[in-house]
């Protein structure tokens, strides 16, 4: 009975990720989560305060969805009057079920970065940031069957459904922004750095390896109205890896010097896994996202090449009394 267990549950820990090549939770919108992708982009924005969210339904088409919720607030505050460097710190919250059990993970976390100016002309950064978090995760028993209880007895299992873990990461990154319409960043950042156990009693444990990603993107002006902003993004875990990249194309929709409103379609392809149509709209200082993931792995036998859906939104903008800097960050 207990094998039957271990083999729900290791599915589970690797399914509920929605991939079969990760451990933890992933979003196709890996831009607009700032925090989940590196916690060295914490606070490095334009404004003093950003808002993200992302949900994330999937396959729907094969089994009971999978659903992940993740939102999050960071901060950015001048560390002197030259307002040279910055201060960021921000808070994370993460809620994912999946399966008929309802294995959930529940992640409460915090951030904090800072971003050094370097280069003559102040037109680059290098930063440093670290995150602790601590999450719970837990399944329904009750929704389990086991080949006694056919027979009319007990499951006899003694296994607890609920646990918890603390966890630490940490990354660093290089942004270059010499203008409104140029950048190009680069980063790294390892996750699970002291590789937190989870147990559910008895014998099974699992250990959740560390991560690696890497994560890149650019801007390049095409045009008056008219920019491209490819990005990727490579995690190594244990013996997992995904890799996503892509790019977006940003159409101008008013001439004001701050592109207030902007249009963007793009696509993505996750090596192995799925291609991503997604479009994103401006509007001022709110932008949202709408993505759908075309599944090509092997299992489009069961899935028909339905994925999944993500929506997106960031909000940023000024609080008095912080103070900010204007440092020319793309919009997700």
């Amino acid at each position: 009975m207990k094998l039957h267990f271990q083999l729900y549950l290791c599915f589970a820990l690797i399914a509920f990720t929605s991939s079969v090549k990760s451990q933890d939770v992933h979003f196709s919108q890996f831009y607009t989560t700032p925090l989940h992708l590196n916690p060295a982009q914490t606070g490095l924005f334009n404004g003093n305060m950003r808002f993200a969210g992302i949900y994330k339904n999937q396959w729907a088409s094969v089994t009971t969805p999978f659903s992940t919720f993740s939102g999050s607030v960071d901060f950015s505050k001048p560390t002197s009057k030259s307002k040279e460097n910055i201060f960021g710190f921000g808070f994370l919250a993460t809620t994912d079920k999946a399966g008929d059990a309802g294995y959930t993970t529940t992640q409460l976390g915090v951030s904090m970065a800072y971003h050094k100016k370097i280069g003559r002309w102040g037109d680059q950064f290098f930063s440093l940031g670290g995150a602790a978090s601590y999450s719970n995760s837990h399944f329904d028993m009750n929704a389990l069957h086991w080949d006694n209880e056919y027979e009319g007895k007990p499951s006899g299992e003694n296994f607890i459904s609920t646990t918890g873990y603390s966890d630490f990461s940490l990354g660093g990154e290089y942004n270059y922004l010499p203008g409104q319409y140029s950048n190009f960043t680069m980063g790294v950042a390892v996750f699970h750095v002291n590789q937190p156990s989870l147990s559910y009693g008895g014998t099974w444990n699992a250990i959740l390896y560390r991560k690696y990603l890497f994560n890149t993107s650019a801007e390049f002006k095409i045009s008056q109205g008219l920019q491209l902003y490819p990005k990727a993004m490579l995690a190594l875990q244990g013996g997992y890896r995904e890799l996503n990249l892509g790019t977006f194309m940003r159409m101008r929709m008013d001439k004001t010097h701050t592109s207030k409103y902007n249009v963007y379609l793009g696509a993505w392809y996750r090596w192995n896994d799925a291609v991503i149509a997604v479009t994103r709209f401006d509007i001022d200082n709110l932008s949202f996202a709408l993505s759908y993931d075309i599944n090509t792995s092997s299992l489009t036998k069961a899935s028909h090449g339905l994925g999944g859906t993500e929506i997106s939104f960031l909000y940023t903008t000024k609080l008095m009394g912080m103070g900010s800097k204007k440092v020319y960050c793309p919009r997700f």
